[in-house]
């Protein structure tokens, strides 16, 4: 199974990923927001029903004073 994404730069893929667990790609993202030089933030998030996380990604900030 191929993962594409048309806006990424063209890779070959070795399948690892099918067998990510969810510390891989969080792992995966924080680089790539490293990457953007932004800040991530991960917030686990309730209501009546249901127990989810949440990634919050900032990054290039630009002051407007």
């Amino acid at each position: 199974m191929e993962m594409r994404n048309d806006d990424c730069i063209p890779c070959t893929t070795t399948g690892v990923e099918l067998q990510f667990e969810d510390k891989h790609w969080i792992a995966l993202i924080e680089r790539g927001v490293k990457g953007l030089g932004g800040d991530m933030n991960t917030l686990t998030c309730y209501d009546s029903k249901q127990q989810w996380k949440k990634l919050e990604i900032i990054y290039d900030v630009k002051d407007k004073t």
